[in-house]
């Protein structure tokens, strides 16, 4: 191969070598943004679980307060028992 040829190969391998690393960096950008995407999604689930749990607890004290308010009607003969 004439010099020229081989000039011109390692050119183009070492152009292919840094867009080969600017691709590398950009995925290694990619993967930490996915991950923060990741860890914010699995924060969000767990403020939903709390949010769902306080919920059912809310829904268990008005119901205690319901039975509790047609029992003390009954009594008082506001409603037919």
């Amino acid at each position: 191969m004439a010099d020229a040829d081989v000039a011109l190969v390692m050119e183009i391998l070492r152009k292919l070598q840094a867009q080969s690393s600017e691709v590398l960096l950009r995925l290694g950008d990619i993967n930490t943004r996915l991950l923060s995407l990741e860890e914010s999604s699995a924060m969000t689930s767990v403020r939903l679980a709390s949010l769902e749990t306080a919920i059912a607890g809310i829904n268990k004290r008005l119901d205690r307060h319901e039975h509790r308010l047609d029992h003390i009607e009954t009594r008082l003969g506001l409603i037919d028992a």
